[in-house]
């Protein structure tokens, strides 16, 4: 954070150049402060402008600068910053030209804008209006066919038909930074009951579900491996195009959804079938009940008696795993770290919780 500059500073330095502060105090670089110039014309102005920037001197008083730019300041100015100016005529500073930047884009922009507000090329800083014909590129790559004929901004609502033939508007900006182009595909849009479970049936899953209420509340399916599993539309959606894969029940989803792990690595992360199987049957064993507090509920954790790091035998025995809630838990492992745990420490743990309930 940078250190508040004090009221001397400020007075010392307006004054080293010839003008005269008249406000009695300072607070921040934006506060507009009063000045006189030398030759008495008194105005208000923020230390920021005055200051100005180690690249641009910073401003002074208008009436005695009110000296009218000729094409020549322009053309040197912008040559100082490395542009070249094009246009061969000054009007004022609310008159477009056109310049060229560095690296050979050319754009139009006001003198104002140019000099005043240290306005750059918009290409270079990713800020150009794009084209119809590039707009309708872009939607093409994606696979999307844009109906609309005339582009004007980032912000202009737009009609488009995406891959499965649905109409749907947006605008630009939107469609560049969303996950999905489509309100049917991607879910934000109320849909038909026959049309999820007709998508379900496309993936070979058989919905159990007879309501679609939104695309986050989850539905129970059938996998072709006969398991019983449950999953939002969204992230149904999803995972066709490779995102948060969910198309399976969760034994037959964990190796292809880390696919960029081997066997070693999922067994070490913990993320293979069988372990979360021993999750699922501890919690179910033990009726989701913490046994060192009684709590009864969803945040509980499935613990393992004997170390999961060094126990490498018990791992995904149902009889080395207890069920704690998640402050149990927590509090266990503050208590004696992690990675070296034993059955020991954990009857200890327990032992001691009991006296205290």
């Amino acid at each position: 954070m940078k250190k508040a500059l004090s009221y001397e500073f400020v007075k010392s330095y307006i004054e080293d150049e010839g003008y005269s502060l008249l406000s009695n105090e300072y607070s921040r670089a934006k506060e507009y402060l009063e000045v006189r110039c030398p030759k008495g014309h008194v105005f208000p102005i923020t230390w920021d402008a005055f200051k100005g920037s180690p690249s641009q001197k910073g401003r002074r008083c208008a009436k005695c600068s009110n000296r009218k730019v000729e094409l020549l300041d322009v053309i040197n100015y912008a040559k100082s910053r490395g542009y070249k100016l094009l246009t061969r005529e000054y009007i004022n500073a609310k008159t477009k030209m056109d310049f060229e930047c560095p690296n050979g884009h050319t754009f139009p922009m006001t003198w104002d804008n140019f000099k005043n507000n240290n306005r750059s090329c918009p290409e270079c800083q990713g800020l150009r209006r794009w084209s119809i014909e590039e707009v309708r590129k872009y939607f093409n790559d994606r696979g999307y066919s844009l109906l609309t004929t005339i582009y004007l901004n980032v912000s202009q609502r737009l009609k488009y038909m995406c891959p499965e033939g649905h109409i749907s508007y947006t605008n630009f900006n939107k469609f560049k930074n969303e996950e999905h182009g489509c309100d049917h595909c991607g879910g934000s849009r109320r849909l038909e009951f026959s049309f999820v479970e007709a998508e379900f049936a496309k993936a070979g899953l058989i919905l159990l579900d007879n309501e679609y209420k939104n695309a986050g509340t989850p539905m129970r399916f059938i996998c072709p491996c006969g398991n019983i599993d449950k999953v939002d539309y969204r992230r149904f959606k999803w995972s066709a195009e490779g995102k948060n894969p969910k198309r399976k029940c969760s034994e037959c989803m964990i190796p292809e959804w880390h696919y960029t792990l081997n066997e070693e690595d999922r067994i070490k992360e913990r993320k293979y079938p069988e372990y979360y199987a021993w999750v699922k049957k501890v919690k179910e064993r033990d009726e989701y009940t913490c046994k060192c507090c009684n709590y009864k509920g969803d945040a509980v954790r499935a613990h393992h008696l004997d170390g999961y790091s060094w126990c490498k035998e018990k791992r995904t025995d149902i009889e080395n795993g207890v069920t704690l809630c998640t402050v149990c838990h927590d509090e266990f492992h503050h208590i004696y770290g992690f990675k070296m745990n034993t059955k020991e420490q954990y009857l200890e743990f327990w032992s001691r919780k009991y006296r205290t309930i």
